[in-house]
């Protein structure tokens, strides 16, 4: 029982390049982030696809639906994929001065839960078949440290429209997921 992964996070946006918190905002694709979803669209052209999971938010929708003008793929968007909810902090740009994270945030635990749940679902539903699944930057880190059992700041952040192949072949405990190299729980 697996499933082939190609995680993609979603084109440039307008609030990416302010460095906004953007959380559940629907986003605003960039001339570049429409750009970089053509061309990882064509990139991935020559693969064979079963399936195209989706974030709900306009962002990852916007990028999806590009992509798919070559792809072709039936879609499912699930709000599984989400990026992390900033509470209060949504919409502050990190430019302007470092924030703390709002106690209103997601926490980083809830993150682990909604990645463990998506492989979850994959496993039950899709053994043997190849899902591209187009999320967010952080969201993605935690799936990718969910599926590797490591420290989620460990793993290599993705720039806008990277792609990144995993076979997922069994779904880690989450106890190993949320500690850091010394074995602390990580916040």
């Amino acid at each position: 029982m697996s499933v082939t992964l190609f995680v993609v996070r979603h084109g440039e946006t307008e609030e990416n390049k302010l460095r906004i918190l953007q959380g559940h905002m629907p986003g605003t694709l960039t001339a570049l982030g429409k750009e970089q979803a053509v061309a990882v669209g064509a990139r991935l052209a020559d693969e064979t696809f079963d399936l195209m999971y989706c974030s709900d938010l306009q962002r990852c929708k916007d990028t999806a639906s590009i992509m798919n003008e070559t792809l072709h793929l039936p879609t499912v968007y699930t709000p599984l994929l989400r990026e992390r909810d900033w509470g209060r902090s949504t919409g502050v740009s990190l430019l302007k001065e470092r924030v703390p994270i709002d106690p209103s945030a997601e926490s980083v635990e809830a993150m682990f839960v909604r990645a463990q749940s998506f492989l979850r679902l994959l496993l039950e539903k899709h053994s043997g078949q190849r899902i591209l699944v187009v999320s967010h930057g952080l969201f993605l880190r935690i799936l990718i440290s969910v599926i590797e059992g490591e420290y989620y700041k460990k793993v290599r952040p993705l720039e806008n429209t990277e792609v990144r192949t995993f076979v997922v072949d069994h779904l880690p405990s989450g106890d190993e997921l949320q500690k850091d190299e010394q074995g602390a729980t990580a916040n």
